[in-house]
């Protein structure tokens, strides 16, 4: 430190040094999944939790939300899992289980993982025509 003017101690900075930290961020197939009108053909589908970039991310919860949520299933063994090299990826199953006549369902699956400031939010869609 040195002796400003003002007779107040200053400090002074003779160089900045940076430091690159590695970024790692989570994508997903898509960002919405619709099964049509309760077909088998599009039951079950996959979600794909993929890591990009430097260091290693964790998944760390995966919630299905909204009112319709208990008309699609999750299977997977994702949450806790660390992925360490970019490429790496979690599968995440869905099931769409169609329930009364006429009706279109909707829920989110929400994906949070370690540096993430929010979740990734997957839109589902499924219908029933009787």
């Amino acid at each position: 430190f040195f002796q400003a003017e003002d007779g107040i101690r200053d400090y002074k900075v003779t160089g900045v040094q940076t430091c690159a930290l590695p970024i790692s961020r989570l994508v997903v197939t898509s960002d919405e999944i619709d099964f049509g009108y309760g077909t088998s053909d599009k039951n079950p589908q996959i979600l794909r939790l993929t890591h990009q970039g430097d260091g290693s991310l964790t998944i760390e919860q995966i919630t299905l939300t909204g009112e319709d949520a208990d008309r699609f299933v999750l299977s997977h063994q994702c949450e806790g899992q660390t992925l360490n090299s970019s490429g790496e990826f979690c599968p995440v199953e869905i099931q769409f289980q169609p329930g009364g006549p006429n009706t279109r369902v909707s829920a989110q699956i929400e994906v949070y993982a370690s540096s993430m400031s929010k979740p990734i939010i997957i839109q589902l869609w499924g219908s029933v025509l009787i």
